[in-house]
This record gives structure tokens, sequence and C-alpha cells, in this order.
């Protein structure tokens, strides 16, 4: 036998150890096919997902199935710790293991192929065609260009009913007044528009032309009737019976001219005659001019609005009334402040003894709303209007504090009136509650009162039923009064009537009385409105005491066209 040299036994020896030696870890589990069996865990479930790890450090890719409580999932999201299968609706619980076969030496990045999209032809006839809305609908024509202002146009016609009917005695009345507003704009491009406002009234009643004031009740009442020329954005002018002539000047037969002077800013001028008192016809007995300047931002948070302005009139050749106004509103998100203050000027001698410049109205309201709560009042100082005008057609107790022992009765000067109130309440569901007070007096007169409220409204009791419930107290220097209501009501015709009886007993004592007495109050109430033009009330109160027992009734009702 040959033997070994020693070289070639250290070589059999190197073959022996590796043929002994376990497999490593790298080629453990390793097929024919050069495959190796991946373990993997659930860490997270979330979407419809799962997530597993280890991710593509480990050989896994984009695409690979892998197991998972014995259902076959796809690698839909890897990266180089984590992968995410789409579970598609199974469940799969966090710490769940599988395994997966992952190839070696596979390359990093993974190309998918798409499934062949489906092809056009096999969605048609797969929808219905859609019905246009001109099909079933049927819009009314409107106009195009400037004659959209059409729509602008409008008449408003309403007739209202008022009647007394003492049960006692003679002195019945009945009135009645049938009104028609219109507004017009020309369909041309000319910046035409016409408003009238005109009543026709009848009244009749026991000896009724030979009651005082019998004078002053119009028959036939023009309000307002005016041509008006431009934009309001622009140069404006109105001729005609202005129904106000500026924001704190009323009845005016003349013209009105504004303009803007800046952005938010307009002036404004106006002249003309002042309609007699008694028929409301054009008069030459009194004249009044003035000017106006308004300012207004409603594009900042408060939306301010400011007014300046002055005025005067002529009676009798002379002048008049001599007056300067300002006043300011405010309108923050869910709030409201607003005053205004008026100063007169007199002559040295008028009879009135009223000072050469005196304040004769100042004011301050607001009101505020809190979620479901609201809170609102105003104060208030008012002297009475001093003109020769108002002198030749009122009594001078009118006009002023007097004195009736006095020759003449002159008037003794400051006199003024002063008021407060204050309203506040709550909107809670169904419920709302309302309370408030308020107290007026004149100075160096006796002429005061005091008052307060609180009400209470219920809706829907039962079904549509309502009920509203209120005391309210008040003492002056003619009659103390306490009361309470009690008003039950139910809406009906799909809540476009309304309709509610209603009790008020009351405390009542005259300051001439020599004791108490009760007043009963019986009232209905009536509103509905069957169409979105034409709305309806009426209303009716029995109302029996010791001083006064008599039958009231009254109702308005108003149609609306847009023309």
């Amino acid at each position: 036998m040959k033997r070994l040299t020693p070289r070639a036994g250290s070589v059999v020896l190197a073959l022996l150890v590796t043929l002994a030696r376990p497999a490593s870890a790298e080629s453990k589990g390793r097929g024919a096919s050069g495959s190796t069996s991946l373990s993997l865990r659930v860490v997270d479930v979330a979407d419809d997902r799962a997530y597993l790890e280890p991710g593509s450090s480990q050989g896994l890719r984009l695409g690979d199935e892998v197991t998972l409580d014995g259902s076959s999932f796809k690698v839909v999201a890897i990266s180089s710790s984590f992968a995410a299968v789409a579970l598609g609706g199974k469940r799969v619980a966090i710490g769940s293991r599988g395994s997966t076969s992952v190839q070696a030496n596979r390359a990093a990045t993974v190309v998918l192929s798409l499934a062949k999209p489906t092809a056009l032809a096999d969605f048609r006839e797969q929808w219905r065609p859609a019905a246009a809305p001109a099909q079933s609908q049927t819009p009314k024509p409107v106009p195009l260009g400037t004659q959209q202002q059409h729509a602008k146009n409008r008449l408003t016609v309403t007739d209202a009913l008022y009647g007394v009917a003492p049960t006692g005695g003679a002195g019945k009345f009945l009135g009645n007044e049938l009104r028609g507003r219109l507004h017009y704009e020309s369909y041309s491009e000319t910046p035409l528009a016409f408003d009238i406002d005109l009543a026709v009234r009848t009244f009749a009643g026991d000896d009724f032309a030979l009651r005082p004031g019998a004078a002053a009740r119009q028959v036939l009442r023009i309000q307002e009737l005016r041509l008006t020329y431009g934009a309001a954005e622009s140069f404006r002018g109105s001729l005609g019976r202005l129904r106000a002539a500026s924001t704190l000047v009323g009845q005016l037969d003349g013209v009105r001219l504004e303009a803007p002077l800046a952005p938010g800013l307009r002036l404004s001028a106006y002249g003309g005659a002042v309609p007699h008192s008694f028929t409301g016809m054009i008069s030459d007995q009194v004249a009044r001019f003035g000017a106006e300047l308004a300012y207004q931002d409603l594009h900042s948070s408060l939306r301010p609005r400011a007014l300046l302005g002055a005025y005067a009139s002529r009676f009798a050749g002379d002048l008049d009334e001599k007056k300067a106004y300002a006043a300011f509103d405010l309108l923050p998100k869910g709030a409201r402040l607003g005053g205004h203050a008026e100063l007169s000027f007199f002559d040295s001698n008028n009879p009135w003894h009223a000072h050469a410049a005196e304040l004769t109205s100042a004011g301050l309201d607001g009101n505020f709303e809190f979620d479901v709560f609201h809170l609102g009042g105003r104060v208030e100082m008012r002297r009475p209007d001093r003109s020769r005008w108002l002198a030749s057609l009122l009594p001078i107790e009118w006009l002023c504090w007097s004195n009736p022992g006095t020759t003449g009765r002159a008037c003794l000067g400051d006199s003024a009136s002063y008021l407060w109130l204050v309203d506040s309440g709550a909107r809670i569901g169904k419920f709302s509650v309302d309370l408030g007070g308020q107290s007026s007096l004149t100075r160096g007169t006796d002429a005061s009162n005091f008052g307060g409220f609180a009400n209470l409204r219920w809706l829907d009791v039962v079904g549509r039923v309502h009920v509203d419930a209120g005391l309210s107290a008040f003492t002056g220097s003619v009659v103390r009064s306490s009361a309470v209501t009690l008003a039950p009501g139910v809406v009906f015709a799909g809540g476009d009537a309304d309709f509610s009886l209603s009790y008020r007993p009351a405390l009542v004592r005259y300051r001439a009385a020599l004791r108490s007495s009760i007043e009963h109050a019986l009232g209905m109430a009536l509103w509905f409105a069957p169409h979105d033009s034409f709305d309806c009330n009426l209303q009716g109160d029995w109302l029996r005491g010791t001083e006064v027992s008599a039958l009231m009734i009254q109702g308005v009702a108003t149609w609306h066209l847009w023309l």
C-alpha cells in the first residue's frame, strides 16, 4: 500500500472536517431551488391592512405572497424594516405569526405588472342618459341686461280696520284704511324710479263729524309721491312728496339731492314746503331746508354708521326752527349700540323762555345677544318741539311746561321728559322668558310712571299647542294696575295659521277713585298666511271694568306682488 505524503494528508483532513461541520445560518432551510423560509410576525392592523416584520432587509419584496393564520396575502407596501399586506376583509390578530419563501440574491427593486384595463366598449349602455333640468323645470323668464331691474318692482296693498263699540252707551267708532304702495323702476338704461304711497280712509260713528279733530281726518292721504333719478352708489335726485327729507326730518314737498364724496361718505341737501297739517295737501305756510352728511362702512367688523345734519324752517316770512343733530350706530356681531342728540337754537325773545341753544333730544340704546341670552335697553331725554308754526296749531301745554296761574299761561322753561327701559331674556329649546321694566317722568309736573313685566312662552306643549303667560305691574300719576295674562293658542294649516285666546284680569286703581276695582279683558287673535304673498291678522278684545266697558276689533290684511 502506497503511503500518503504529509501534504496530501492535510488536504484529506480538511475535507473530513468540512463535511462533518453543521450547516451555517445562512444556508439553513435553503432548498434545492435556492429559496429560504422567512418567519413573519404581525405588529399592527389598520385600514384593512396588516403590518409585518421584517421587511426588505431580510429579502422580502413587493408582490410576495405570505401565509398568515392559514390564509395567503400579497405584500402591497414595504420598507427595510416592515411590510404591509392587504387583508381583503379577513381578520388577523396582532401578534399572529406567518411565513413566506424568499428567493436568494434577488434584485432589490421589483417591477409589478398591472392588470389589463377593461375596454371602453364594455361600458357602453351601462348607465342611462341623465335628464336635463330644463326637461322637468319651468323657470320664469328673466329679462337680460338692465331689464333685470324689473324684478325690483313691487306693489303692496294693505287694508286696516279698527273699531270700538262701548257696551253701555254711545261713542261707537269704526275706521278703515285701504293703502297702496308701488315702487317701479324703468326698463331702460336710464336710472329712473317712481314711488307712490297713498291711502283712502273712511270713518263712521255716533256724532263722528262733531268730535274734536274731525278736520284732521284725511279721506285721501298721500304719504309719498316722488320721482328719483340715479343710483344709491352714485348721484341721485328725488322730486315730489318725500316720505322723509332726511334721516331725522319728516315729510317734504320738494327736492332732495345726494352725491358721494368718498368711499362710504355721502352728502345730501333738500328743500321744499311742509304739507298742510290737517288736509295733507301742498302748503305754502312752512318751508324747510337742510343738509346731511352720512358715513357708513359695511366692511368693518363694527359696521359703523354716523350722521351729521342741520335744518331750518320759515314760517310767516321769518326763520322759525333752527336745529342741528348727530347720530351713530355700531353693529358688531351679535350686538348693536346707537345714540343721537339734537341741538335747537331760539331767538332771544322766544315765547317759551328757552335758552339761545338747548339740547332738545338725546338718547342711547343698544342690545346684546350671547348664546341663548339677550339684553337690551334705552335711555332718552326729550323736550317738546317748539316753533311758531306748531304754536299756531297746538295748545300751549303741548309745547312747554306752563303755569296755569299766570296770565296767558306763560311757559316756565326747562321742561323735559326722561325715559329709560330695559328688556332681557333667554330662549332655551321650546321655552322663552322675557323680563323688563321702564320708567318715565316729566320735569316740573306730576306726569310720571314706572312699570315692569315678565313673560313666558312654551311652544309645542301638546302637538302644536303653545301657551303664553305674563305678569305686569304699573304705577303712574293717573292710574295703578297689576295684571296677569294667560293666552293659549294652536298652530295649524302646516304652520300657516295661528289661533289664540287670552284672558287678562287686572287690579286697577285710578288716582281720583277711592278704591281699587278689577277689570277683565277677553281676547281672540287669528293670523293666517295661505300664500307667500298674502297674510292677515285679526284681533278682538272685550274689556269690562268700573270705568270702561267696550268691544274693540282690529285687523290688517297685506298683499305683496312682485311685478
